[in-house]
């Protein structure tokens, strides 16, 4: 969708004639999202050329994206956090990405390199050997390893791209790590020990196998039939058998067959109509995967 084009009307999501707390709170959502967006077309000239001397608008009167503004915010977030972040301590693997990610879209590649080294090193240090868990990523030092927090981790240094950042993936232990959660019985993966399992976890395993080269017969046995269990009779693709589909699970699950090229295992014209119905549907809905 071009830069200045604004969204059309949307219809709100249905309810069947049986309207619930969750889609009323949906409907409240949906009207105050929806108040916010406004055609361009529709304003006045000197209201256009106070968003393009706020530096909103380009000189074509073009929504723009204030990358001088972004890149600055983000930066302080690797430096240091106000103490309300506190509780986010178990997420140090997360943030480093989350930022790191942000700054290689915006092209700033100087800042990347910049903080490359104090990344690197906050991040071997949430490497969990030391607890004699077969390795793995925790969410911060000495904490137990998590699919989650490794996911994070593995691609923070996988965006900074240096021989050194790439050393610091001990790939055997990781795989050893990865193996240690996998189900036998569903093929799918545990986030961390006794832990959760579904379409999220297994994931963030076989995606960075896929991306550290690890991605082992043992180690994908099963996950295909795995995210099939999980297809829904709505098409799209909930976190284990027979629950709910959701648009964040949709992701996981295309993202692993298509690592796996096992389109072929599920019903690829019942999701694509999940999708395009979610889509045709409310200013704010669930995050879906456009095929």
């Amino acid at each position: 969708m071009p830069a200045n084009e604004q969204p059309t009307s949307a219809k709100s999501l249905p309810t069947d004639n049986w309207p619930t707390s969750t889609t009323r709170l949906q409907h409240e959502t949906e009207s105050l999202c929806t108040s916010f967006f406004v055609r361009l077309e529709t304003l006045p000239q000197h209201e256009l050329e106070q968003l393009q001397a706020a530096g909103f608008l380009n000189d074509r009167f073009e929504v723009r994206l204030l990358r001088e503004k972004h890149v600055p915010y983000l930066v302080r977030g690797l430096e240091y956090l106000p103490p309300g972040f506190a509780s986010m301590d178990a997420s140090r693997p997360w943030f480093m990405y989350w930022i790191l990610h942000s700054l290689e879209l915006l092209d700033d590649e100087a800042d990347v390199a910049a903080f490359a080294s104090r990344c690197i090193n906050t991040i071997q240090r949430c490497w969990c050997s030391q607890l004699e868990n077969k390795g793995g990523f925790g969410g911060g030092i000495l904490q137990l390893g998590h699919l989650a927090t490794t996911y994070a981790s593995c691609l923070a240094l996988a965006i900074i791209g240096t021989a050194e950042a790439y050393a610091i993936v001990d790939r055997p232990a990781l795989l050893a790590f990865f193996l240690s959660l996998k189900d036998p019985e569903t093929g799918a993966f545990r986030a961390h020990d006794h832990g959760e399992l579904d379409v999220r976890t297994t994931y963030c395993a076989i995606s960075i196998a896929a991306l550290y080269g690890i991605l082992t017969p043992e180690l994908t046995f099963g996950v295909v039939d795995f995210v099939k269990a999980c297809q829904t009779y709505e098409g799209g693709f909930g976190p284990f058998p027979f629950q709910e589909a959701h648009g964040g699970y949709n992701f996981c699950a295309a993202a692993i067959l298509s690592i796996l090229d096992g389109w072929d295992a599920i019903d690829e014209d019942a999701l694509v109509v999940r999708l395009d119905t979610i889509r045709s549907y409310g200013a704010v809905c669930k995050l879906e995967l456009i095929l």
